[in-house]
């Protein structure tokens, strides 16, 4: 089973930042992308994602699949459909939507054209992240699809097929796109109530090692990090929960000295949103050999997070800038 890499390493993500206002030309190009690619490296995956897209209305044999050619933004008289899925006997429109929503229009100027193609085994599908309801509408796609549906097809594929390893990257890249964007949702099991439990524990932890640190602390969570704030947000240390498993010590309102921290041995350097200073953090694996979190007794917990914390914290007192700042809770700087 394939293994989702951080944020931080997906090229997807890393990329769409520049990207604000092409959201949807982005994310139909990024599955445009893998579709090809699926239909030209591995044709039995590439063709049941289109069976799947098509809720079976499109059925190719794994050896057509060189057949498909996929077209996206083909500007056509009476529109421009997002993506195109077509052979000499079948042929699917995909209308792709993020946050915005499916306009009538838009659907019967796409019907207009697969009516008009003269190939009877075609489909129209509308690809969207929230449910959308036509009732009483003339004009109906014969498919709704929603992109957690993608990325759960995606995720089984990988269980169940060993892709070449671009195919298997190139999944994983798409996979970790969407659920970096909570696009894709993952199952309720057996786990949550230890999970939380669990989740709890380190936050108590935390705010132990913090006091034992000598310094102010309080625990604040969102839907995406769960952790503590230090010295009235100075500093912050805690978990992403999509990937609870990295332990992170990061600024927040305290600027750092970019050269000193870059000439430090450990931890990174990032620049804040509004460009106008700089922060340090830390990363570690609490899953590695070299910690073995989980296994340490509770006591012997603690101390671990005592000591790293109290390292990251002297490791940015020698790099923190003594300029009186403020930084709202976006990681952006108020005022300067």
């Amino acid at each position: 089973m394939m293994q989702m890499e951080s944020p931080e390493n997906n090229l997807l993500v890393r990329l769409h930042k520049w990207a604000s206002r092409q959201d949807e030309n982005f994310l139909t190009e990024a599955f445009a992308h893998l579709g090809q690619h699926l239909l030209d490296h591995e044709s039995e995956a590439g063709v049941g994602l289109i069976a799947f897209l098509t809720a079976g209305r499109i059925q190719l044999k794994p050896e057509e699949a060189k057949l498909v050619d996929v077209r996206t933004q083909i500007v056509q008289g009476e529109g421009t459909p997002d993506i195109e899925f077509r052979t000499p006997r079948h042929f699917a429109i995909i209308e792709v939507k993020s946050e915005s929503e499916a306009h009538i229009g838009q659907l019967r100027k796409y019907r207009g054209i697969l009516d008009q193609s003269g190939i009877d085994e075609k489909c129209l599908v509308l690809l969207t992240r929230y449910p959308v309801s036509f009732e009483g509408s003339p004009v109906q796609p014969d498919v709704f699809r929603r992109w957690h549906e993608i990325a759960e097809w995606l995720r089984q594929q990988s269980v169940e097929r060993t892709f070449k390893a671009v195919s298997e990257f190139l999944v994983r890249q798409f996979r970790g796109f969407l659920e970096e964007r909570n696009m894709s949702i993952g199952q309720v099991t057996w786990e949550l109530s230890g999970g939380v439990k669990a989740l709890r524990t380190l936050g108590d932890m935390l705010y132990e090692a913090a006091k034992a640190c000598g310094t102010s602390a309080y625990i604040e969570a969102t839907l995406q990090y769960f952790g503590v704030y230090l010295e009235n947000r100075k500093y912050w240390i805690g978990v992403d929960m999509g990937h609870p498993e990295i332990l992170c010590f990061s600024t927040d309102k305290a600027r750092v000295d970019k050269e000193a921290a870059q000439r430090l041995e450990v931890g990174s350097v990032f620049e804040w949103k509004d460009k106008k200073a700089f922060g340090w953090y830390r990363e570690v694996n609490l899953e590695s050999e070299e910690v073995h979190f989980f296994s340490r007794s509770k006591v012997g917990q603690l101390q671990y997070l005592e000591a790293f914390l109290k390292e990251c914290v002297s490791i940015v007192g020698s790099i923190e800038v003594a300029t009186a700042s403020t930084a709202d809770e976006s990681g952006e700087l108020a005022n300067s």
